[in-house]
């Protein structure tokens, strides 16, 4: 444990999942309380004991978000704040409030130049492209949907429509919105990119090719966490399988549970790409295997919703950005410990997880130890904690339930 007279305090962006297991890694790794600033109040961070919420309206506003940070670090001048986004709109906001709120907090981020790269679908296939990594077969349309009929035509139904770029996309809201579609066919396709461009959204849309069959049953996820320090090298990478994906039309793509293992070729060849463009910070690849090939889907400039399944492997998020922070040496290793993460409750993930094979694995990891969760109430002292979590585990249990009910889940 780091030694806590350092008087460390992270301040946290965001109040899901994500802020949530930030908050307790620096609470098991320095026994820190951190601040976490979000647009909402959310139960995951309000009812814990290492954690302060503040809730602040539009924070993702570079003119809301700068006065607030510069007035809470003025307050806590003499102390050393870590700054750490957890959502892909509050990376864009630190990137473009970089110049200022650097003055006052450590944070660990791309350059503003590789951030635009990696983090606009377009651009990031293209950065595949020049890589040799495999990626779904792609067109990409503004407004004017130029060629659509006839580029489309080169891929095979369903397909998969997204926007380019996610921050803008989630600030247009409208009604039935979905963090990714699926359309049939192109005609379908056609009909819902125009209602995004209708919400205000103005940036690229890409069509891919559906990896899988159509129901979906044949392609398998997995998730790839790299740390790369400041000099610009991986030094941690953390790949795991999906087991069991969360469901509803904006979570789509966030995972219930994780299985890790030894890397593969896909993933030193995504390590290679991020050290060949100098990348810093956290990346969250999100990889499909399909037939014996597996395809990148994307890149997150930040840790993942799920990030907490590094923890299975023995790596702490916290421990290596603080050892950043004052400027010590991290090795690269990337031999790590397989183990199962899930934030889920075991009934449930026995009665839903999909790939039968890897749920006897996790079944048996756990059963001897190999196992983590955010849950495991090891930091929390409040007793409003345990009853959240129980709410809350039953909660996903009848929401898995009641897409089962809808014909969303697959077995």
């Amino acid at each position: 444990m780091i030694d806590t007279n350092e008087n460390i305090v992270p301040v946290l962006l965001g109040g899901d999942l994500n802020a949530y297991s930030m908050a307790m890694s620096f609470a098991r790794e320095c026994g820190a309380v951190s601040e976490v600033f979000a647009r909402d109040k959310l139960a995951m961070t309000e009812l814990s004991s290492f954690i302060n919420l503040h809730v602040v309206k539009n924070l993702d506003d570079c003119n809301v978000a700068v006065p607030v940070l510069t007035d809470f670090a003025k307050a806590n001048k003499g102390k050393r704040l870590i700054l750490i986004p957890c959502a892909d709109w509050y990376v864009e906001m630190l990137e473009y409030a970089r110049d200022i709120l650097s003055e006052y907090f450590y944070f660990h981020i791309p350059s503003f130049e590789v951030w635009k790269t990696v983090s606009n679908k377009a651009s990031f296939t293209a950065l595949l492209d020049k890589y040799s990594i495999s990626h779904p077969k792609t067109e990409i349309f503004d407004e004017k949907f130029t060629d659509f009929q006839k580029r489309g035509a080169k891929m095979r139904p369903p397909f998969v429509l997204k926007p380019a770029d996610s921050s803008e996309y989630w600030r247009n809201a409208f009604s039935g919105m979905k963090k990714v579609y699926f359309p049939a066919s192109l005609g379908e396709a056609l009909q819902i990119g125009k209602r995004i461009y209708s919400s205000g959204y103005s940036d690229k849309l890409i069509l891919q090719e559906y990896v899988g069959d159509a129901g979906g049953k044949s392609a398998e996820s997995s998730v790839l966490t790299v740390y790369s320090n400041k000099d610009g090298k991986a030094v941690r990478a953390v790949l795991g399988d999906v087991l069991l994906e969360e469901l509803g039309p904006t979570a789509r793509g966030n995972y219930s549970a994780i299985v890790t293992r030894p890397l593969d070729d896909m993933a030193y060849k995504l390590i290679d790409l991020l050290d060949g463009i100098g990348y810093n910070g956290v990346a969250n690849f999100d990889i499909l295997r399909s037939d014996g090939k597996s395809y990148c889907l994307e890149l997150n400039a930040r840790q993942g919703r799920s990030f907490d399944y590094i923890r299975c492997a023995g790596v702490s998020l916290s421990k290596l950005l603080l050892s950043d922070m004052r400027a010590e040496k991290t090795e690269e290793s990337f031999s790590y410990d397989e183990g199962v993460w899930r934030s889920v409750g075991k009934r449930t993930l026995i009665r839903y997880a999909g790939n039968k094979g890897l749920l006897k694995k996790a079944l048996s990891l756990e059963k001897n130890g190999f196992f983590a969760t955010p849950y495991d109430f090891s930091c929390e002292k409040k007793i409003s904690r345990k009853f959240y979590v129980m709410a809350h585990l039953y909660r996903e249990k009848k929401r898995y339930a009641k897409f089962e009910r809808e014909g969303e889940v697959c077995y």
